[in-house]
């Protein structure tokens, strides 16, 4: 192993040591340790004869407790972790990372992507269907950057930006509304109305939509929210969703692997239950016949990773600036309503989410996707946590029964085991 750049951190008596070699991280040992340990890690920082390093090394392997027999590695205990899950039937195979603002700390990949029509292995460039995290990768961080350029006010009305809605009772919805799903908007029937709606009718007919109930009154997750949140975009931008997202999301960020809707069927494509490999799970945005805001969107942990460094970066990205950081602290703020307060604005901000690791903080903030992903941040530990499954693949689970519960709570069990064994 080439000796790269060294890196040590402490926290409550736990130290990381992590030896960069060629791309990305190697995760070496996690363990507790002695006062002697932590004070060995302070010279180990600041070395900078390499010789003093590789002394500390061998040093660091003779008394940290992980050289002892019978205690695993971080690697282990991660790859530990989602096997269990797997081998109790909760998804074919699973895509983990883990980062910080400027280092992957993680990554790797278990099981199987595809098992129909023939098993294929996971692999860590897989892409997936990611399902509804399209809301918070795509349309949140969209809306933000016209809340950036004074093209959208995220308090404003709908009618200030949809005048030609007739839906009874909209005139109460703001765009805060919808973005918290408080806006009174069911989720069913789905918006092309089970296929029976196509292209640009769909969004005619949403016009005519009446909400169920008063805003403020309840919090009911509606895909139709995000849709008209994303038809927003468009009108204010002058450009088509995807267009403006490739051109100021995914381009900017380096998401290389990022599309909507269909990809190219290949053994990097991770299954789910829809029968077409490479094309969206998601009725809704296969009849729109173009990019939407709910769902739709296919790319890799590592460009989801680049997305979730700018995020740790309160908006900057290898200089780049894509969102001010006043837009995101305002983004990932829980709703003003306390018991409505389970979402900012797209983002999931609920400590008690079914799929949140538990050792994540306060503030920490993700999203879910029906296909089995996950992604969340956390601003105060300074960490990302990517856990992509195929849960749907090749039968779905309602998120109600047993079955699909578990396979929620697997995500975050995951999470929780590769943050303990990385030492947050």
């Amino acid at each position: 192993m080439r000796i790269g750049q060294l890196r040590c951190q402490g926290d409550a008596g736990k130290s990381i040591i992590r030896v960069d070699g060629e791309g990305e991280s190697l995760v070496s040992r996690t363990a507790t340790f002695k006062t002697a340990w932590r004070e060995l890690t302070m010279v180990f920082c600041l070395a900078s004869n390499r010789s003093i390093i590789l002394s500390c090394l061998v040093a660091t392997v003779l008394i940290s407790p992980c050289a002892r027999a019978g205690t695993r590695t971080a690697d282990e205990a991660i790859a530990a972790a989602v096997n269990a899950e797997i081998a109790a039937g909760r998804f074919p195979g699973a895509v983990v990372m883990v980062g910080t603002r400027d280092q992957v700390l993680y990554h790797q990949a278990f099981g199987l992507a595809q098992i129909e029509p023939e098993k294929t292995p996971m692999r860590k460039d897989s892409i997936f269907d990611m399902a509804s995290i399209t809301k918070v990768v795509c349309t949140a961080t969209a809306v933000g950057i016209c809340k950036d350029r004074n093209l959208i006010d995220p308090d404003g009305m709908l009618l200030d930006y949809m005048p030609d809605h007739r839906g009874k009772g909209v005139e109460h919805i703001s765009l805060r509304h919808l973005a918290s799903h408080t806006s009174g908007f069911p989720d069913s029937p789905r918006v092309s109305r089970q296929s029976t709606i196509l292209g640009l009718e769909i969004f005619r007919r949403m016009l005519q939509d009446d909400p169920s109930w008063p805003v403020d009154t309840r919090m009911h997750y509606a895909c139709r929210n995000i849709i008209l949140l994303s038809t927003i975009v468009e009108k204010v931008s002058g450009q088509p969703f995807g267009e403006f997202c490739q051109k100021e999301i995914f381009d900017p960020l380096e998401m290389r692997e990022a599309w909507f809707n269909r990809i190219e069927p290949s053994p990097r494509v991770v299954g789910t239950h829809h029968p077409v490999l490479g094309e969206s799970h998601n009725a809704d945005s296969r009849d729109a016949g173009c990019a939407i805001g709910n769902a739709g969107l296919f790319t890799t942990a590592r460009d989801l990773a680049n997305f979730s460094e700018m995020m740790l970066g309160w908006g900057e990205w290898r200089g780049r600036r894509i969102l001010a950081r006043a837009t995101i602290e305002d983004f990932i703020r829980p709703y003003r309503v306390p018991e409505l307060a389970g979402r900012g604005f797209v983002w999931e901000v609920d400590p008690k989410s079914s799929h949140r690791p538990k050792r994540l903080g306060p503030r920490a903030y993700g999203h879910s996707g029906n296909t089995g992903t996950s992604i969340w941040i956390d601003p105060d530990l300074g960490v990302y946590v990517l856990v992509l499954t195929n849960r749907t693949h090749p039968v779905r689970h309602s998120k109600t029964s047993e079955q699909g519960r578990q396979e929620y709570l697997a995500r975050g069990r995951i999470g929780d085991a590769a943050l303990s064994a990385l030492g947050y």
